[in-house]
């Protein structure tokens, strides 16, 4: 079936003031053309990638003030998805400063488990973003992925808008819109991110990355958190959960022995197993009085 090679001709223009009226070559190898037209073939209205009429940069703005900015009840629930290495934290990141003009650690969990806890601690009209590391595994991971609805309708009732940032779509049936960091120029250190909703393309945004230098944010606070996170996540047993080593380390905490209730055990046990479940953390206290 031929393809229309207009989708692949036509560029935005820019209206940046340092670039503006400057079309905007966006950087895509060979391969990666080739896996535009097979999309295009599944999905026709994937070409709206491709042209400037679908450019809803400013729309999706007005959307997103909207239902962050109106009743506390209204908040906007969000997907960014991409390949890896494609920017998809640092498109969040952006997406959030424009919109509330400010970002924090304090907003960022890098596992859902994270998540519950955390909303119930932010100011409301604020934001959550789950920018998922690691894929939930193990005990508690299934359970994680039938909760998930579960957090969004406690992010609406404490008024925050919530983000999820992971490699493919979670499918979940409360999003608004799926965002899909598509294509990049490098030069110019612009994303383009597509808007889905229910595997449609509608239109697509164009997200200005600012250098490293001028992000203190990113280079200062949330690269060194996760590299921080990453590494405690690597440092963990793979594999099955070895319990009995797990409750030893756990009793061996300095703090241990203040502990005076199984919530107390949980703090500890938090910090020593950043990357496990709840349930995996209860195995383990529970666990405390057998060995």
């Amino acid at each position: 079936m031929m393809i229309e090679s207009q989708y692949f001709q036509q560029y935005p223009i820019y209206k940046f003031e340092d670039i503006k009226e400057k079309k905007i070559i966006w950087d895509h190898n060979r391969v990666q053309e080739i896996e535009f037209r097979d999309r295009l073939v599944k999905n026709k209205t994937f070409g709206r990638a491709f042209l400037e009429e679908y450019d809803m940069t400013n729309d999706f703005y007005n959307i997103m003030n909207t239902k962050t900015k109106g009743k506390i009840e209204d908040h906007f629930v969000g997907e960014i998805t991409g390949l890896q290495g494609i920017g998809k934290s640092r498109v969040t990141q952006q997406i959030i400063k424009k919109n509330w003009g400010h970002i924090s650690m304090n907003n960022i969990v890098f596992r859902f488990e994270d998540a519950i806890q955390r909303c119930r601690k932010i100011q409301k009209k604020s934001f959550l973003i789950v920018d998922e590391q690691v894929l939930g595994f193990g005990v508690g991971s299934d359970r994680e992925m039938q909760e998930i609805q579960n957090i969004i309708e406690v992010t609406r009732i404490h008024g925050l808008s919530l983000f999820f940032c992971s490699p493919t779509t979670r499918h979940h049936p409360s999003i608004h819109y799926n965002l899909e960091v598509l294509q990049r120029n490098i030069e110019y250190r612009l994303s383009k991110v597509l808007i889905k909703k229910q595997n449609a393309v509608l239109g697509y945004i164009i997200i200005r990355i600012p250098q490293d230098k001028n992000d203190s944010f990113w280079i200062n606070q949330y690269e060194p958190a996760k590299k921080k996170f990453v590494e405690t996540f690597l440092s963990r047993q793979h594999g099955r959960l070895d319990l009995d080593e797990c409750s030893k380390a756990l009793m061996d905490h300095p703090k241990y022995s203040k502990c005076k209730t199984n919530i107390d055990k949980q703090v500890i046990a938090t910090k020593l197993y950043p990357t496990m479940t709840t349930q995996e953390i209860n195995l383990i206290i529970a666990n405390c009085r057998l060995v």
